[in-house]
């Protein structure tokens, strides 16, 4: 998160670059995140050309400053983006400036209908993006926090002895200041989005593994049932076995007895008194 001085000095940089430019598009990345695409006759490049003025309220990567190229847009443009695409049709960007000396960035934006204030304020994990109207009250906001939608706009009380705060680009020319800034926060960006992903990596492989686990579980007492039930069934099954064969071989032999006395019946018999006179 930018420091008073370090944001102190890109607003005076960011001034001259973005004061005038027609706001085109609004996008909101994320929760924490509003990006404006302005276009404007660009010095450097002689013709007219696209920036954006990013305003971040994440609390490492809080700040106002410029971004190389447009972020990605959600499907459906969250709230606050929405209330301000219905209000900066067309608008101008009419005024940057720092607020009661404090860590609060105003950007003055007028349109067809009426003219709207975006007041950044970076105080830690207390930091939101107001939408104010020319009556001085709060319209929308980034977050649900701080000042309540529809309440008079009245700034905080600033701490007594404040510090500055440290310029961590103190060093670098005007001229590549909002790029050395820009690019030490895409850095950080990154690596936040790289924690983000391996976070949610780890809750997954843990999910899958406490699922094949008890997978595992289930299968094993399975198991241990089936081969509980065979130990117990054996006997039984032997001895049905064993009855089976007895009965078998009983069964076989009464057969043959049977069909040897079939055998026997049917047989001739010798006539009665056979060679006998009468």
């Amino acid at each position: 998160m930018l420091s008073l001085a370090e944001l102190r000095r890109s607003i005076r940089l960011l001034e001259r670059l973005v004061v005038g430019r027609r706001v085109q598009r609004v996008v909101q990345p994320d929760d924490d995140t509003l990006v404006l695409e302005l276009y404007g006759f660009d010095e450097q490049a002689g013709e007219g050309g696209k920036s954006w003025l990013v305003l971040s309220t994440q609390r490492a990567l809080g700040r106002v400053g410029t971004l190389e190229s447009a972020p990605t847009a959600p499907p459906w443009p969250p709230d606050f983006a929405a209330f301000l695409k219905a209000r900066l049709n067309r608008a101008k960007l009419a005024g940057l400036r720092l607020v009661n000396d404090d860590r609060i960035c105003g950007v003055l934006i007028e349109g067809k209908e009426g003219a709207v204030e975006l007041l950044l304020c970076l105080m830690g994990p207390r930091s939101n993006l107001y939408a104010v109207d020319a009556e001085g009250k709060v319209r929308a906001a980034l977050k649900d926090a701080g000042v309540a939608v529809g309440e008079a706009w009245s700034n905080p009380p600033r701490p007594e002895n404040a510090s500055e705060g440290a310029d961590r680009w103190a060093d670098v020319p005007d001229e590549g200041y909002l790029q050395a800034v820009a690019a030490h926060y895409a850095a950080e960006a990154d690596k936040l989005a790289l924690e983000e992903l391996r976070q949610r990596l780890e809750m997954a492989l843990r999910k899958e593994l406490d699922f094949a686990s008890r997978r595992t579980d289930k299968i094993e007492k399975r198991a241990r049932g089936s081969q509980g039930r065979t130990r117990k069934e054996t006997p039984r099954r032997a001895a049905e076995a064993g009855d089976e064969h007895r009965f078998g071989r009983r069964h076989t032999r009464g057969r043959a007895r049977l069909r040897n006395r079939r055998g026997s019946q049917n047989r001739p018999r010798p006539a009665a008194h056979a060679g006998r006179e009468p």
